[in-house]
């Protein structure tokens, strides 16, 4: 029965990939699952991170603050239009894709995909919003990678057909993948394989893939401007596994892309910390611990820890200097001490009001 079983979902996996083009080894994608309202809210409190972290990648010399000050509509000087063009073009299909996701009208489809693109790319890609082969374009780009020569995709052919065809062989590929950061990840990986438009197909690849994670309530995933070389060098060897004849190897992108979305999910939890000599001041507590469930603090177990309480526990105390002896104190720092989260930050703001 057992060896029935798995036959069958290995059948089915080799299906999936047959239809998309490309493999990954076996492995588990752990989520973190919040509702749909949830997940877009904080999608859409760091937009202008992802907007700047998206223009990083493609070498856009604006600054995360100026891309801040564009985005509040003030214009930003020192730039060449196109750059400044790129930037309004991300957050443009940012905010597309979050009122898709909002109002329950995303979907992974051509239609979808092509609004999407025309909103990220319309001042910079020859046809924008239309597939190779559908615009007056002609010619298949290839796409350069270095010491590892040069990937081919598919051949822009007259009406776009076999891109068509494939991306209907993908999205029926896709429904059997019921873990929706695999499903998504591996949409991205398929529409950066695909080159369907001219210009801006991983940034579109990304935006499919983070609609059809928030849609089931899971966090989009933004690639770290730290991370920036790591994910070129990933890309090309993923692009370089398509040389040889029969499907190319996605393994390392998907565990890239996991990873990413992994060390998101870490950076957003809430840091507790166990009192054992109370004092505060100005939500600053000062003093030492002896229970810490976060990585980032063990090294302060038993020592003087300094650290700013969260928003919720200030207001927990604004009547006492004092914080009992054994109580758990939630922080929100996402990278050790000092660093605040931008959740708490905004609330804060809020709060001044």
């Amino acid at each position: 029965m057992m060896t029935d079983r798995n036959n069958k979902v290995n059948t089915m996996r080799e299906n999936i990939f047959a239809k998309l083009g490309f493999q990954w080894e076996h492995t588990s994608f752990p989520y973190h699952e919040l509702s749909v309202k949830e997940v877009v809210m904080r999608f859409n409190r760091s937009r202008a991170k992802f907007v700047w972290e998206t223009g990083h990648l493609e070498n856009n010399p604006f600054t995360f603050v100026e891309v801040q000050t564009l985005l509040d509509g003030i214009t930003v000087g020192g730039h060449k239009l196109s750059d400044e063009d790129q930037i309004r073009g991300i957050a443009s299909s940012a905010d597309m894709l979050i009122d898709m996701v909002a109002h329950k009208k995303f979907n992974f489809s051509l239609d979808t995909m092509c609004r999407l693109h025309y909103a990220l790319a319309e001042k910079e890609a020859l046809d924008a919003g239309l597939i190779r082969g559908t615009g007056e374009a002609s010619g298949t780009p290839n796409v350069f990678l270095g010491e590892l020569g040069e990937y081919t995709p598919p051949l822009t052919e007259p009406g776009g057909e076999n891109l068509k065809a494939h991306f209907a062989d993908a999205a029926s590929a896709l429904r059997l993948i019921t873990n929706p950061l695999e499903r998504g990840i591996a949409a991205y990986l398929f529409v950066a394989k695909e080159q369907p438009f001219y210009d801006g197909n991983k940034r579109t690849g990304r935006l499919l893939m983070n609609g059809i994670l928030m849609s089931e309530g899971v966090d989009a995933i933004s690639i770290p401007a730290a991370k920036q070389q790591e994910y070129n060098a990933m890309m090309c060897r993923y692009y370089a596994s398509f040389r040889e004849k029969g499907l190319g190897d996605a393994s390392e992108a998907m565990g890239f892309m996991a990873n990413i979305y992994t060390k998101f999910i870490e950076s957003q939890k809430e840091r507790v910390i166990t009192v054992i000599e109370a004092n505060t001041e100005k939500g600053i507590y000062k003093g030492p611990v002896v229970n810490i469930t976060d990585n980032h603090f063990t090294q302060a177990v038993g020592k003087e820890l300094s650290v700013r309480l969260s928003v919720r526990h200030q207001f927990a105390h604004t009547r006492s200097e004092c914080i009992s002896i054994g109580e758990n104190i939630k922080v929100l720092y996402k990278d050790g001490i000092g660093k605040v989260t931008e959740l708490d930050m905004e609330n804060e703001k809020g709060n001044e009001r």
